[in-house]
């Protein structure tokens, strides 16, 4: 889960990543069953007056379907978030670019049309190197000034990668000297060996890098009536004497 306020202060976004897999029991040899993936993405209007009181209203909720998978670290997330006044970019760890411009405002002129709300992608497919599928993958959209104008082009950043010395596949002359050249290996901090991928970027234009934002066919229903996005209640009033605990600081 990620929270974003935005820069006026009077919203809050929350984007929170789902997971959902049926519960059997398996056997050593069985595959385990594949995961449906989602990402949850709300608005919500922050009270101008009774800030510490008054919940927050949600005023805009989107679902995005991200597919299946068999495995997922949660350590290391193959998904990135970049959020702007207006969009939020999901950007996924893929050897082809797969990021994802989801509106964080409800942009339809008509009411009870929310649902008709497109979640954009590319046009055209944009190639990444192949260690990109396992490596943190960052969109950035073209910065603009106060007036509008762009003053930066779209930007997408790799992050770094490290290798450890047991995964490197060694030629006949590293293995003769039991060296490495330097350009590939580095002491890790914790003091593994290894080959260290620094991270790598590029600059893209969107409408002839990337032939502009379609709709991606990816959003997914959200069930009504069933609490979806709202937040609950706090169960219990703050106590400052039981909810408080003071340390003496000794300088």
């Amino acid at each position: 889960m990620k929270i974003h306020f935005s820069e006026c202060g009077e919203f809050l976004h929350i984007a929170t990543l789902e997971a959902q897999g049926k519960a059997s029991e398996l056997k050593d040899s069985e595959p385990l069953p594949p995961i449906k993936l989602a990402l949850l993405v709300c608005t919500y209007r922050l009270s101008r007056r009774k800030t510490a009181r008054s919940p927050p209203q949600q005023i805009h909720c989107m679902k995005l379907a991200l597919g299946q998978t068999t495995r997922l670290h949660v350590s290391k997330m193959p998904f990135t978030l970049t959020w702007t006044s207006k969009d939020l970019y999901f950007s996924c760890s893929r050897k082809l670019l797969q990021v994802y411009r989801i509106p964080l405002f409800d942009t339809t002129k008509e009411k009870g049309n929310e649902d008709q709300q497109p979640v954009w992608k590319p046009r055209k497919p944009f190639f990444l190197p192949h260690s990109a599928s396992s490596r943190a993958v960052y969109y950035f959209p073209p910065a603009e000034n106060k007036s509008g104008k762009e003053q930066l082009p779209a930007r997408i950043l790799i992050g770094s990668d490290f290798t450890p010395l047991n995964d490197l596949e060694l030629n006949e002359a590293e293995e003769d000297y039991d060296v490495l050249l330097v350009k590939r290996v580095i002491d890790h901090s914790v003091g593994r060996r290894g080959e260290f991928h620094p991270p790598i970027g590029c600059y893209v234009d969107e409408d002839t890098n990337l032939g502009g934002w379609v709709d991606s066919h990816a959003r997914a229903n959200i069930l009504q009536d069933r609490g979806v996005g709202q937040l609950d209640m706090p169960t219990q009033c703050f106590n400052s004497d039981d909810d408080c605990d003071l340390e003496p600081f000794i300088y």
